[in-house]
């Protein structure tokens, strides 16, 4: 992740963690930029009260439309979709990352409940912009060594390059490899924070079974693609095993995704 939109409001700006947050991603080299419904009078005295001005590339203020000023600002600074995240703390903000095609973080503060955020629903919700913070870097560092493992989902294709390979439906074995976005200790116990690995399964099986595809290192590609535009994922890695060569337990062909 390199760049970080803030759906800049009162209630995000009194957050306890936003002078840290905004000094994280100084230093770890992000671009912050800012969408706002604040008038610009408001918002440029907020931040002179608060001294941090000069922690943001530029600022969109006074915003009718949140959709359109991200799509904007995308376009205005070059910025890839896949490595932005936006974050706020009302559904509007998330619903507004969603059709933008950048990351949606909710922000939990007294605005808008967690149930009502988790409806929309976001890509990760965190408690405060402090978790936020901890959440990039762990993104840009990749320290992790907290994964779900999936191990030989039992699947099947009409995959192959001869028709008569085609003809039928072959098995397949797959398996994941994943990272989500928080650390397990910070889940709460609750299935909204992490990913449901049986909805993982599912898509895996969809994809195979209806995919026209050829090559298995094409399917493995779609799998890994799929999966990481679908759920919120950090890393996945995606091993496919083909049981072709009479002389050998298996082919296998794996890929890495990070999302």
């Amino acid at each position: 992740m390199r760049n970080v939109v803030l759906d800049w409001s009162g209630t995000l700006a009194e957050d306890p963690g936003a002078r840290e947050f905004l000094e994280h991603c100084a230093e770890a080299g992000l671009q912050l930029f800012v969408v706002s419904t604040m008038r610009r009078e408001h918002f440029e005295a907020q931040l002179a009260r608060l001294g941090i001005r000069q922690h943001f590339a530029k600022t969109y203020v006074g915003v009718t439309d949140k959709t359109e000023a991200i799509l904007s600002l995308l376009k205005e600074n070059g910025l890839d979709a896949a490595e932005t995240l936006l974050a706020g703390n009302m559904t509007g903000d998330l619903e507004a990352a969603r059709y933008a095609g950048v990351m949606g973080i909710a922000v939990r503060t007294e605005f808008d409940s967690k149930e009502k955020l988790t409806s929309s629903p976001p890509d990760a919700v965190v408690r405060d912009l402090i978790t936020l913070g901890r959440l990039i870097g762990r993104n840009q560092t990749d320290a992790s060594e907290e994964w779900i493992e999936i191990a030989d989902l039992e699947v099947k294709s009409k995959i192959g390059v001869p028709e008569e390979e085609r003809a039928t439906f072959q098995p397949l074995l797959v398996s994941l490899r994943l990272q989500i976005l928080h650390q397990f200790e910070e889940l709460e116990d609750d299935l909204g924070s992490t990913i449901d690995y049986s909805a993982v399964a599912a898509e895996t099986k969809r994809i195979t079974e209806n995919s026209k595809l050829h090559l298995v290192e094409t399917l493995v590609s779609e799998i890994a693609d799929g999966l990481v535009n679908l759920f919120p994922i950090r890393t996945l890695v995606v091993e496919l095993k083909k049981f072709v060569l009479p002389d050998a337990s298996y082919v296998s062909v794996k890929t890495t995704r990070r999302g």
